[in-house]
Protein backbone atom coordinates (compact mmCIF):
# COMPACT_ATOMS: atom_id res chain seq x y z
CA UNK A 1 0.00 0.00 0.00
CA UNK A 2 2.64 2.44 0.79
CA UNK A 3 4.54 1.57 -2.58
CA UNK A 4 1.43 2.49 -4.56
CA UNK A 5 1.13 5.75 -2.56
CA UNK A 6 4.65 6.93 -3.20
CA UNK A 7 4.33 5.84 -6.59
CA UNK A 8 0.85 7.95 -7.22
CA UNK A 9 3.00 10.45 -5.63
CA UNK A 10 5.91 10.68 -7.68
CA UNK A 11 3.60 10.19 -11.19
CA UNK A 12 1.04 12.98 -10.18
CA UNK A 13 4.71 15.38 -9.36
CA UNK A 14 6.17 14.58 -12.18
CA UNK A 15 3.37 15.11 -14.44
CA UNK A 16 3.16 18.66 -12.64
CA UNK A 17 7.03 19.37 -14.00
CA UNK A 18 7.10 18.21 -17.35
CA UNK A 19 3.33 17.74 -18.06
CA UNK A 20 3.69 14.33 -19.79
CA UNK A 21 3.37 10.39 -18.55
CA UNK A 22 6.29 8.74 -17.99
CA UNK A 23 6.54 6.39 -20.70
CA UNK A 24 6.04 9.53 -23.12
CA UNK A 25 9.49 10.49 -22.13
CA UNK A 26 10.65 6.76 -22.12
CA UNK A 27 9.44 6.62 -25.91
CA UNK A 28 10.50 9.99 -27.02
CA UNK A 29 13.78 8.81 -28.53
CA UNK A 30 12.29 6.67 -30.90
CA UNK A 31 9.92 9.19 -32.63
CA UNK A 32 12.43 11.69 -32.43
CA UNK A 33 14.34 10.20 -35.48
CA UNK A 34 10.90 10.28 -37.54
CA UNK A 35 10.22 13.58 -36.16
CA UNK A 36 13.93 14.65 -37.42
CA UNK A 37 13.42 13.64 -41.10
CA UNK A 38 9.77 15.23 -41.20
CA UNK A 39 11.59 18.54 -40.30
CA UNK A 40 14.86 17.85 -42.25
CA UNK A 41 12.04 17.47 -45.32
CA UNK A 42 10.15 20.40 -44.52
CA UNK A 43 13.14 22.52 -44.32
CA UNK A 44 14.95 20.92 -47.64
CA UNK A 45 11.54 21.51 -49.46
CA UNK A 46 12.67 25.53 -49.19
CA UNK A 47 16.01 24.46 -49.90
CA UNK A 48 17.12 25.45 -46.22
CA UNK A 49 20.41 23.92 -45.02
CA UNK A 50 20.10 22.38 -41.48
CA UNK A 51 22.92 22.97 -38.86
CA UNK A 52 21.28 21.79 -35.86
CA UNK A 53 17.89 20.28 -34.60
CA UNK A 54 17.51 19.73 -30.67
CA UNK A 55 15.02 18.54 -28.82
CA UNK A 56 13.73 21.36 -26.70
CA UNK A 57 10.72 20.01 -23.83
CA UNK A 58 10.21 23.59 -22.63
CA UNK A 59 9.63 25.58 -25.95
CA UNK A 60 7.38 28.42 -26.62
CA UNK A 61 3.78 26.56 -26.42
CA UNK A 62 4.45 23.92 -24.66
CA UNK A 63 2.07 24.04 -22.05
CA UNK A 64 -0.55 21.64 -23.10
CA UNK A 65 1.03 20.20 -26.22
CA UNK A 66 0.81 16.90 -26.87
CA UNK A 67 3.30 17.60 -30.13
CA UNK A 68 7.20 18.06 -29.11
CA UNK A 69 9.12 21.11 -29.90
CA UNK A 70 12.54 21.40 -31.20
CA UNK A 71 15.07 24.09 -31.95
CA UNK A 72 16.35 24.26 -35.70
CA UNK A 73 19.13 26.14 -36.88
CA UNK A 74 19.43 26.37 -40.50
CA UNK A 75 21.06 28.65 -42.75
CA UNK A 76 18.97 30.19 -45.02
CA UNK A 77 19.21 31.12 -49.19
CA UNK A 78 20.86 34.35 -48.93
CA UNK A 79 23.15 32.47 -46.34
CA UNK A 80 22.29 33.78 -43.19
CA UNK A 81 22.55 31.51 -39.66
CA UNK A 82 18.47 31.47 -38.38
CA UNK A 83 16.90 29.97 -35.37
CA UNK A 84 13.50 28.84 -35.25
CA UNK A 85 11.25 26.72 -33.12
CA UNK A 86 9.34 24.29 -34.63
CA UNK A 87 6.71 21.90 -33.51
CA UNK A 88 5.63 18.53 -35.32
CA UNK A 89 3.80 15.13 -34.65
CA UNK A 90 3.24 11.98 -35.47
CA UNK A 91 -0.27 12.91 -37.51
CA UNK A 92 0.55 16.56 -37.16
CA UNK A 93 2.90 18.53 -40.15
CA UNK A 94 5.28 20.83 -38.84
CA UNK A 95 4.59 24.04 -37.51
CA UNK A 96 7.50 27.04 -37.16
CA UNK A 97 6.38 29.03 -34.01
CA UNK A 98 9.06 31.18 -33.21
CA UNK A 99 11.86 33.23 -35.58
CA UNK A 100 15.23 34.68 -34.21
CA UNK A 101 17.69 36.82 -36.76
Amino acid sequence: MAFYIIYTFCVRLWKVFFDREPHEILIRPVFYNFDEKRIRNYFEEREFEIENIKYKPTGYGWIGSKNPIYLVTYIDKSRKLKSVLAKTGFFAGVYISDIED
